[in-house]
């Protein structure tokens, strides 16, 4: 019996017979925007805020002043005018709603220079320099009044809040949402780029589901979408 004829293996070099085909690593889709905690923007701080201490003090003395007034023989107290609108809530991805939101900056800091916003359905949370030119920051809270709730310091460059255009945020939104099945609420991060960002994005609108299925858009300046992500 003849010895078998062996022939020494060669592997091939192109497999799936594609010429040049050339293995890929396996490259994960991109994180979505981070938004800092509410524990991250805030400074602990000892002793009670003036702002609570004096609605504290006003509760108090209104509370007495009506008792005075049942036991004299009163019987008509007027109902405080801010008590019909306690329930309503503004919506700051509309355009009236932003513009309010920016009047509101003004008044309160003298500027509507910014380091971020974060933008939801009925509130915003503002991130501004505490003086011009300064990086220490206070962070707010708008939901038809602005009130401080921290502050810290930060590199981000500031930026003048009232150069975006609101009436786009809504559109910006849907989209974020069109990126999954059964969205949750959406919202909008509006910063500065970073100088090594690829992308130009300003805005960021991001949605997610309760299966942690999500997704967002990168928006320019202008309002034109630069990019995509989902997952």
């Amino acid at each position: 019996m003849a010895p078998p004829d062996w022939k020494q293996y060669t592997p091939d070099e192109t497999p799936d017979g594609e010429p040049g085909a050339e293995l890929r690593a396996y490259v994960p889709p991109p994180e979505p925007p981070r938004v800092r905690t509410l524990e991250e923007r805030t400074v602990r701080r000892t002793g009670g805020s003036p702002a609570l201490i004096g609605v504290a003090g006003v509760v108090l003395v209104g509370g007495v002043t009506a008792g005075i007034f049942a036991l004299s023989g009163g019987s008509d107290v007027a109902p405080a005018p801010a008590a019909e609108k306690a329930d309503e809530k503004p919506d700051v991805q509309s355009a009236a709603g932003f513009a309010d939101l920016v009047d509101a900056v003004r008044e309160k800091t003298g500027t509507t220079t910014v380091f971020e916003v974060v933008l939801y359905p009925e509130y915003a949370v503002v991130d501004a320099p505490f003086k011009p030119g300064d990086v220490r920051e206070v962070t707010y809270h708008w939901d038809g009044a602005l009130d401080e709730t921290g502050r810290g310091n930060t590199k981000d460059v500031p930026y003048d809040l009232a150069a975006l255009d609101g009436s786009r945020f809504a559109a910006m939104c849907a989209a974020a949402r069109a990126l999954v099945e059964d969205p949750e609420l959406c919202y909008l991060i509006i910063k500065r780029p970073e100088p090594e960002d690829p992308t130009p994005a300003w805005i960021s609108a991001y949605s997610s589901n309760d299966f942690q299925q999500g997704g967002y858009l990168e928006y320019a300046l202008d309002g034109t979408e630069v990019s995509r992500h989902s997952w």
